[in-house]
């Protein structure tokens, strides 16, 4: 299943259509201090429920656009009263990006307009940046207008990090081109070393040259499910296998059968997985794991194809696998079926 591009609200509309739990941005966690998470993700429960009433009984898309208009209307105002209640929550810029799409869809471009100016002023970190540019690019319907707003930001930017996010944002708009993406990673990674986004340049690096033979990329600054560090490097002497994937992704869901028959003839033998979900919607992504009986370790962080460890590793359709010898250095890259059994069934049963 690949990353699409959409330009225009209404292209974006259609593909929330066909698959809504991909409209669903979940909370890493919903922390009771903080209440606003908790607001946040019973509105991205009521988008999601508004979308499937819309579908219901219907296959006629104008009837789905007349329902879809229709509930969005009242979705708004609950996007309006968690921006007046909520002004300082860390979901803001999520909001404001949510009803900046609504508006949209609703017509109402002035508004949107409105919203898109206030998310410029509030953009700090490179998803941020990276959605203002998306945005501004899709207004102009065209990706040279999305550059061209970076390069302006970074021109009135001060702040060290500040100009590294914006550096970093740049890549959504090169495809691709590893010859483009090597040179800013290489520059962000030296100019502004320190930075997060400067961390993130280097480990993207180190993922354009990713290949068999080689060790994959450490990953100890992200954490799993359970908050513990995700350390590669304690895998050496195990067989693991990087299992990138998504509850909504169909086949993914047809490949599990297959992971979970590896899974269950060689655990015992010395083979692990790490699961790593583009999952939008954590309940959704933790009812399944639990219900097939995924009781291998996760990462999960909500942010769909921004995944931060997919993102690092240059995945751009899933599912996607690695597996990893007990040598600590990659095997294979991109096994599935039958193939993906034989093999870690010949690294489990190999020398070490």
């Amino acid at each position: 299943m690949k990353k699409t591009l959409l330009l225009g609200a209404a292209a974006g509309l259609l593909l929330s259509l066909s698959a809504p739990a991909q409209q669903i941005q979940a909370l890493k966690k919903v922390k009771a201090q903080d209440p606003s998470l908790a607001a946040y993700n019973k509105i991205l429960q009521e988008k999601s429920r508004i979308i499937r009433e819309a579908k219901k009984g219907t296959t006629d898309r104008r009837t789905i656009y007349a329902n879809l208009r229709k509930g969005l209307a009242v979705l708004d105002k609950e996007l309006l009263a968690f921006l007046s209640k909520y002004p300082h929550s860390p979901k803001v810029m999520a909001v404001l990006q949510e009803r900046m799409g609504l508006l949209n869809f609703l017509g109402k471009r002035g508004e949107a307009d409105s919203i898109l100016k206030e998310m410029e002023k509030r953009a700090r970190t490179v998803s941020d940046f990276k959605a203002v540019a998306l945005a501004v690019a899709r207004k102009n319907r065209d990706g040279k207008a999305g550059i061209a707003y970076l390069d302006s930001a970074l021109k009135k930017a001060k702040a060290k990090e500040i100009k590294a996010a914006i550096e970093m944002a740049r890549l959504i708009f090169l495809g691709n081109n590893k010859e483009k993406q090597t040179a800013i990673l290489k520059r962000v990674a030296k100019e502004y070393k320190g930075t997060k986004p400067a961390e993130l340049a280097r480990l993207k690096l180190q993922a354009l040259n990713l290949k068999k033979g080689v060790p994959p990329i450490n990953l100890k600054i992200f954490k799993d499910i359970d908050g513990k560090p995700i350390d590669l490097s304690a895998y050496k002497g195990k067989v693991l296998l990087m299992d990138f994937w998504a509850t909504w992704c169909g086949p993914c869901m047809r490949e599990l059968p297959n992971v979970l028959e590896a899974y269950k003839k060689y655990h015992k033998k010395g083979f692990e997985i790490l699961g790593i979900s583009f999952d939008l919607d954590r309940a959704q992504f933790e009812k399944v794991i639990k219900e097939r009986g995924m009781t291998w370790r996760h990462y999960f962080d909500g942010k769909g194809w921004g995944n931060e460890i997919g993102s690092i590793y240059n995945i751009h359709a899933i599912p996607h696998t690695i597996l990893v010898g007990k040598d600590g250095k990659i095997a294979a890259i991109n096994l599935r079926g039958e193939k993906l059994i034989e093999a870690v069934r010949e690294l489990v049963e190999g020398a070490e």
